[in-house]
């Protein structure tokens, strides 16, 4: 089999007429080394652009690739893991938190009426309500403490009521003996 290539400016002509391109031929075998040439030139193109020297080493690349895509994955996972944690622990703080004010509320006894007051006076003074800070404040707010009305009698001495036998009592009344 003969391959066949029209002549190009600057090849000599190897043959034909005057004014006609020269055709040059090559044989398979010339042709099958041209080709593995240019698949040589091609491969070491391709190798050179991903830092490799032949396919060996590109599969190991690969490999990497693939090994390093499934870590990211595995990453992805364990970051949304972490997200979720901390948010479930700003949670938990956060009721921790609102479980404190209520117990210092119910501990110092505080007026219903007064917690709006308490926590703008707290929140301006940078300070968490917890019972130590609730209590050492009562000490100069005691109007946030609910006042339980005490009213003692005055004068009058309280006696306790006699027993009284009914039986006793009605066999006075009606005559009739109803204490056997």
């Amino acid at each position: 089999m003969i391959i066949r290539k029209l002549f190009h400016p600057g090849n000599e002509p190897t043959g034909g007429q005057p004014g006609n391109p020269a055709e040059k031929t090559y044989t398979k075998e010339q042709v099958n080394a041209l080709m593995q040439r240019r698949i040589a030139r091609s491969h070491k193109s391709f190798f050179d652009r991903y830092g490799v020297k032949d396919l060996k080493e590109l599969d190991t690349l690969m490999g990497y690739k693939e090994s390093y895509d499934a870590l990211n994955v595995e990453h992805e996972k364990l970051k949304q893991e972490r997200d979720n944690l901390v948010t479930e622990r700003d949670d938990l703080a956060t009721q921790y938190k609102d479980l404190t004010k209520k117990y210092a509320y119910k501990v110092g006894n505080i007026n219903s009426d007064k917690i709006n007051d308490i926590e703008t006076y707290f929140k301006g003074k940078n300070l968490d309500i917890n019972e130590e800070n609730l209590m050492n404040e009562l000490k100069t707010h005691p109007d946030w403490v609910n006042q339980v009305s005490t009213i003692e009698n005055i004068g009058v001495e309280s006696t306790p009521t006699p027993q009284v036998d009914e039986a006793l009592e009605a066999s006075n009344i009606f005559g009739v003996d109803l204490t056997n």
